[in-house]
């Protein structure tokens, strides 16, 4: 579980990198996704010399189920970064990590090794939890989901995100942990910049240095989610994962100084309370 905790926390710190970025220079959604993963690119291409390539798959399914991956993970990330572009961490974060329940259920309906019940009511309750941070009172004080076109556009990411996931268990079989994130990261970076053709020198110096913090914060945490998917599953992982909103939310306020309401702080409190109950009885 402790590959989980430090993804986890690592991914946090990389999104909090990325907001502070974001505010440095007016850059579209997409040419940031765009940089990201080439400068995450850059840093997986030294990992593909530990790994031993005999050992990787070269069956049908596997390398298709790789390639949607790619590809889906190309499109996800574009959809990320424009809402995170575009919104507040705090408005983001509840709805980009309300995809727990949808992974956990698609994961307990094709893989046996992952039908749990205390998993899965784990899994509901910490949605749950996420869907009530996302929650505010209007004039008449009664309760009501806020969304628009960026929430939508970051709950078609989350959708895809979780199918993704689906993905990771089934490929992560065939492939190791490092083959998979050194090939995704490189496949997406390829897609990207042919896509929106990117300049380097559209960047100032101080953002090269944060896309490379975030390059690495992010790589640490594939790496480290991947590991503990093959060692605790799916299901556990992405419950252990939903301690990042918690983070987020906490240095949202600290370091972004942004509003930090009861309701996301309960919603937080839930969610560890979750994630220590599986660490110690799961």
């Amino acid at each position: 579980m402790l590959f989980a905790i430090t993804s986890a926390i690592s991914e946090s710190f990389a999104i909090i990198v990325d907001k502070f970025n974001l505010n440095l220079k007016n850059i579209s959604g997409q040419k940031y996704t765009t940089f990201l993963f080439l400068f995450m690119a850059a840093l997986s291409l030294p990992l593909l010399f530990f790994v031993d390539f005999s050992k990787e798959s070269l069956a049908f399914f596997p390398f298709l189920a790789l390639i949607g991956i790619i590809f889906g993970s190309a499109i996800q990330n574009v959809f990320l970064y424009v809402g995170l572009k575009n919104r507040d961490l705090s408005y983001i974060e509840p709805i980009r990590n309300s995809e727990p329940i949808l992974i956990i259920l698609i994961a307990f309906l094709l893989f046996p090794s992952e039908r749990n019940m205390v998993v899965l009511l784990l899994g509901v309750f910490t949605t749950l939890a996420l869907i009530y941070s996302h929650t505010e009172k209007n004039e008449v004080k009664k309760m009501r989901v806020i969304f628009d076109k960026y929430a939508l556009i970051v709950l078609t990411s989350m959708f895809l995100a979780a199918f993704i996931n689906v993905g990771y268990k089934y490929v992560l079989e065939f492939y190791s942990p490092l083959f998979l994130m050194a090939t995704r990261t490189i496949g997406v970076a390829i897609i990207l910049a042919l896509a929106f053709k990117p300049k380097i020198t559209e960047l100032q110096q101080k953002q090269n240095w944060l896309f490379f913090l975030s390059a690495v914060l992010y790589s640490v945490a594939s790496i480290l989610k991947y590991f503990a998917i093959t060692k605790v599953g799916l299901s556990l992982t992405i419950i252990i994962l939903t301690l990042s909103p918690a983070i987020i939310y906490i240095f949202s306020k600290l370091l972004l100084k942004e509003k930090l309401t009861l309701n996301k702080v309960i919603a937080s409190v839930a969610i560890i309370a979750c994630v220590v109950f599986a660490s110690i009885f799961l």
